[in-house]
């Protein structure tokens, strides 16, 4: 079987297809371009080139000064909590400001309560943590202490 040539036809069509690739099925449909011509319009521009998801371009809100705050402060509590505890504390005043920020953005409508929300989350937990870390110092005091009376030759030594 020889191949056609050129502009003879495919050689992959089947025998009884006899249409091209590219032509119309029915002999009244328009062919339609291969490619938008040059120098049609976008349809979705306006008069500078605007956006194909309708309206004009709006800034956002500002944000809120004191979930900037928030959040910094209370990352600044996690990274404290070696220094004693006083992490806590400063996770704290994170989590106070926090509760501020987010009553003001609701009031004024600003942005930033994602930040004022992490302040919140972070601040409780570093808040927390240094709860859990004075509670465990305790217990460890408590025992210690407890420890010190007793003696392996007494009768309840191991819970005396």
């Amino acid at each position: 079987m020889s191949t056609p040539p050129w502009g003879e036809g495919d050689p992959f069509q089947k025998p009884g297809d006899q249409q091209p690739s590219g032509q119309p099925d029915q002999p009244g449909q328009p062919v339609p371009p291969p490619y938008q011509p040059y120098g049609t319009p976008n349809p979705y521009s306006g008069a500078y080139g605007g956006s194909p998801y309708g309206g004009p371009y709006q800034p956002a809100p500002p944000t809120n000064g004191l979930a900037v705050a928030s959040m910094v402060t209370s990352i600044v509590g996690i990274a404290g909590l070696c220094c004693y505890g006083l992490g806590g504390i400063i996770g704290l005043v994170g989590a106070i400001l926090g509760h501020v920020s987010k009553r003001r953005i609701r009031e004024n409508n600003e942005g930033g309560a994602g930040m004022a929300l992490a302040g919140i989350i972070v601040g409780w937990v570093a808040f927390g943590l240094m709860l859990a870390a004075i509670a465990f110092f305790v217990v460890v005091i408590l025992i210690a202490e407890n420890g010190a009376n007793c003696s392996p030759g007494d009768p309840d030594y191991p819970f005396c």
